[in-house]
């Protein structure tokens, strides 16, 4: 019998990793994030289970990790270089001024995305704002409206790799991207999740940061053609 889950909770925590690509994935992300961070003080929005943070962290001068989910900051807690990096539990949605002020704030597949409206991602730009130099990078993963478009087109994507066999349903409602994944095979179980993220098309999404005083770098970022799961975008804070 399959059991519905919190798609933060400690049974999606535990094949999290496996789930969006396993190790070759994360080298791949993290790779790119290197170019960024070198002896900047950096945070990371969206740490999850660390497993992309990790692979970067010992560049940085000094590295600070948030996320909402107590069970993925649990397994990044096994990953990481406590002597280097600070996990806290936290809401972008809510102020984070205490957190300190940072060169860099780098936010990795799509957790920026995690809103509802325009106006609730303005909000978390807002909070992201206070806590970023004059001057300062945002480097961040947006859902690709291409890629999901194609892909809610298709509604029902069955996979099947590395221990995890299920199906994922998409689809979306106005600004809303609606994910369903069941896994009927992996090593937690039968379970079923759901997630709920914001999807515009690029240049809304860019038009929205540049509200909130983040000026886009064309050169440093890449646009999917739909291939791509990810916009990787790149800002500059100018206030």
């Amino acid at each position: 019998m399959v059991e519905i889950v919190d798609s933060y909770s400690d049974k999606v925590s535990k094949v999290y990793n496996t789930l969006l690509g396993g190790d070759e994935v994360a080298d791949v992300i993290a790779e790119e994030c290197e170019r960024f961070i070198f002896e900047k003080d950096v945070l990371d929005v969206g740490t999850g289970t660390g497993d992309i943070l990790c692979r970067w962290s010992h560049l940085a001068n000094s590295v600070c990790g948030i996320d909402l989910s107590h069970a993925m900051l649990e397994q990044a807690e096994k990953v990481i270089d406590k002597s280097r990096v600070k996990l806290y539990q936290a809401d972008f949605m809510k102020d984070l001024s205490w957190l300190g002020v940072f060169d860099v704030v780098i936010s990795n597949r799509g957790s920026l995305a995690c809103v509802l409206s325009p106006e609730q991602l303005e909000l978390a730009l807002k909070n992201i704002s206070a806590v970023i130099s004059p001057g300062g990078k945002l480097v961040v993963e947006m859902y690709s409206y291409l890629a999901y478009k194609k892909i809610s087109e298709s509604q029902k994507i069955p996979f099947a790799f590395e221990g995890l066999r299920g199906v994922m349903f998409a689809d979306i409602c106005g600004d809303i991207l609606y994910f369903n994944t069941r896994l009927d095979e992996s090593p937690v179980g039968e379970i079923q999740f759901a997630e709920r993220v914001i999807l515009l098309p690029v240049q809304k999404i860019i038009n929205i940061f540049a509200r909130a005083g983040f000026v886009y770098d064309e050169e440093g970022s890449f646009i999917s053609d739909g291939d791509e799961a990810f916009d990787w975008l790149v800002f500059d804070y100018a206030n």
